[in-house]
């Protein structure tokens, strides 16, 4: 069975998780911790938020910029400001689109980490919104927040937070609210200025924008989580739901050996 989350399923959301979202605010404490990848792709609250072992750092500081060479990724529609994971010039770019409340997209976040992790730079991530309203009333202020941790941090504070999120949500708008400053200032965060740019709602823009580039093309509403493969600039294949890892490094190494 498809393992994705639909738009315009609307489904009411269980008493037992709106109680167990109440209990995480009341007993969510902040640690010096944050958020780091282990070589089996799972996501643990094991080191310091600024050690250049987390998955965030791998992602921004493993490829550095070389002369000659892109700094941007080719791939459809893609801007200033969003967020790559890896190797710019990386044969395949998977393209996903994720909303922070969808148990699947959690389930589907370690699973790219390892790919692109293990990939030795033949393989790069970007990560673009797309939160359900219809069924979590939640992601998009929390697409927002992920958006004002990159405006203090950059794509170091991007991926920490994002992947912050996925780990202590336990999905389907479980995560109150009025954690996610608590979460800002646990990974080095401005919590003052992170709650003004979050109240500014500046960012809904460009998350709706994001979204729209999902149904662009003919694709329609979507669930999630859904990736595109790119090659040389063009989508060669769409991944729908959260497949597990062995099947979409096999579609990933076909087109390898296709290329």
């Amino acid at each position: 069975m498809e393992e994705t989350h639909k738009k315009r399923n609307i489904v009411p959301l269980l008493v037992g998780l709106v109680i167990v979202g109440a209990l995480m605010a009341m007993i969510y404490k902040p640690t010096v911790r944050t958020a780091t990848t282990n070589l089996l792709g799972g996501i643990s609250p094991i080191v310091p938020a600024d050690s250049s072992t987390t998955f965030a750092t791998f992602c921004q500081t493993t490829w550095p910029a070389v002369a000659g060479q892109a700094t941007q990724p080719n791939v459809p529609g893609y801007t200033q400001g969003e967020h790559l994971c890896g190797n710019p010039n990386a044969k395949i770019i998977i393209v996903e689109y994720t909303d922070f409340e969808c148990p699947y997209c959690k389930q589907f976040h370690p699973t790219l980490q390892k790919l692109v992790y293990e990939s030795n730079g033949q393989i790069a991530w970007v990560l673009r919104h797309y939160p359900i309203d219809e069924l979590h009333s939640r992601a998009r202020n929390e697409s927002a927040a992920s958006e004002c941790a990159f405006e203090q941090q950059g794509e170091i504070g991007f991926w920490k937070y994002a992947d912050k999120i996925f780990e202590v949500t336990s999905s389907n708008d479980s995560l109150s609210p009025s954690l996610l400053p608590l979460i800002a200032k646990d990974l080095g965060l401005d919590k003052a200025a992170f709650e003004t740019c979050l109240a500014s709602e500046k960012y809904l823009p460009k998350i709706a924008a994001q979204a729209a580039l999902a149904e662009a093309n003919g694709h329609g509403p979507i669930g999630t989580p859904n990736s595109r493969i790119i090659m040389n600039g063009k989508e060669v294949e769409e991944v729908a739901g959260a497949v597990d890892y062995n099947t979409l490094k096999a579609k990933t190494d076909l087109w390898l050996k296709a290329d």
